[in-house]
């Protein structure tokens, strides 16, 4: 049985909003999808994320996930429609849409802040996935008594693991660990124009996993980054400082071995740090260890008479083999696309 009871309204059928619906739905929730964009919200009923609104409809959860400058006025706009609702949002910044709450006079005692650490370079609803947030953090910013308890109900649902931080904290987190990293990510791919075919054929995969994010959504990505300046500029003003001091270091050759020597140090530390934080997570529940690929018995069709497993893409060219990893999962999702010309 679900833990999530009474309707679920979702407002904005993008990549998150259509994921959350898809894992609701799977749970036998009553989701309503809406979506400022007809065909947007059509897309994700049509592939199976929700429903479309209807007379009568009561919902207990808004969740509101569209673009960080709208979200603000949606939040205050649903909390106003449904007076009895708990009301949270998935926008990956939290403290400015705070002050923009305040300062509309919102009822905040019903408000719960939350960000999904979890996303795809592709968006929309053709990308969206149930299993989106399997051993995902996903952060939970104030809130107060049944509302708060209903935001990690959704959470713990979706098997994503919840952690509480304060707004101002979260901002912080994610400008390090992901707005910057997608701005670093951009200008590598930017130095990538121009080269010729030959130099780009020789990349390997550590180029390929730098850039990859590179391809996410540029308008929304200029929303996410102006709502998080603050402190993006902090951290990028230290690369500036620590790509200065590379250059100076490459202009002294002398002085170029203990740069690298320091730097390969902090990086194994890092390195070391990350593997420790894996390890301290606490244990995935059953039911996903009970997912582990070495515990899942192969179907019959999938076996040759040698009784190895066959391979599902015969002799076709693997054209990506991109594997995505969690925290508490016993293994990863691997996502393989062949060229359309492969047999």
């Amino acid at each position: 049985m679900s833990r999530i009871t009474g309707q679920v309204r979702i407002v904005g059928a993008g990549l998150l909003g259509a994921s959350i619906g898809h894992a609701l739905v799977m749970r036998g929730v009553d989701v309503i999808l809406h979506d400022a964009s007809r065909t947007n919200v059509s897309l994700a009923i049509d592939y199976g994320a929700g429903r479309a609104p209807a007379e009568g409809d009561d919902p207990s959860l808004v969740i509101v996930a569209v673009p960080p400058d709208a979200t603000a006025d949606v939040i205050a706009s649903e909390l106003a429609a449904w007076p009895n609702a708990t009301v949270t949002d998935v926008s990956s910044v939290k403290a400015g849409i705070l002050r923009e709450l305040e300062s509309l006079g919102a009822d905040l005692t019903r408000y719960v802040g939350s960000h999904p650490l979890a996303g795809r370079e592709r968006g929309g609803a053709i990308s969206a996935r149930a299993d989106l947030f399997i051993g995902r953090p996903w952060v939970i910013t104030g809130g107060q008594g049944k509302h708060r308890r209903l935001v990690e109900d959704l959470v713990i649902e979706l098997e994503a693991l919840p952690v509480t931080m304060s707004a101002e904290e979260h901002d912080a987190s994610v400008a390090l660990v992901s707005h910057v990293p997608q701005v670093v990510s951009s200008l590598l791919a930017r130095r990538l124009n121009g080269a010729s075919e030959p130099a780009v054929g020789l990349a390997g995969q550590g180029l390929r996993d730098t850039t990859r994010i590179a391809s996410s959504n540029p308008e929304l990505w200029v929303q996410i980054l102006g709502a998080n300046a603050a402190p993006i500029v902090d951290i990028l003003k230290a690369y500036r400082a620590d790509l200065d001091a590379v250059l100076d270091a490459l202009e002294r050759p002398p002085a170029l071995a203990m740069r690298v020597h320091r730097d390969c140090a902090a990086a194994r530390e890092f390195a070391g740090r990350a593997s420790r934080a894996v390890q301290l997570h606490v244990p995935p529940p059953k039911r996903l260890r009970e997912r582990a690929l070495g515990k899942q018995r192969p179907r019959a069709a999938d076996v040759a008479p040698n009784g190895h497993r066959r391979n599902p893409f015969g002799n076709a060219v693997v054209d990506q083999f991109a594997p995505s990893h969690a925290q508490v999962r016993p293994h990863g999702a691997c996502h393989v696309t062949r060229p359309e010309s492969s047999p």
